[in-house]
């Protein structure tokens, strides 16, 4: 599989872990898309066709993030209660 493959395979299941709001497999699909853009040569992909570019996955990165932390998902909320005072209570 060339490096232009590898990189448009892990784009593409980050695609669809976001479809599915998979946020944990899509940042790990795109951060190993973009190491392997990042270890790219200098005589770039021996003719073989990228279709995702820096910039792109870069943007996606983040909205994944934003996404991941903006509250769908699991979350925690604190309560707590106090005794509810009758009216006698108070004198």
């Amino acid at each position: 599989m060339s490096r232009a493959s590898e990189i448009n395979t892990r784009v593409d299941a980050a695609v669809a872990a976001i479809d599915a709001a998979d946020w944990s497999t899509a940042l790990t699909k795109l951060l190993g898309a973009k190491a392997l853009m990042v270890s790219v040569p200098e005589s770039g992909f021996d003719g073989a066709t990228l279709r995702y570019n820096a910039q792109a996955v870069d943007q996606l990165i983040a909205d994944v993030r934003a996404s991941r932390s903006g509250g769908s998902g699991v979350q925690h909320t604190l309560l707590s209660f106090a005794p509810v005072l009758e009216e006698d209570d108070y004198a």
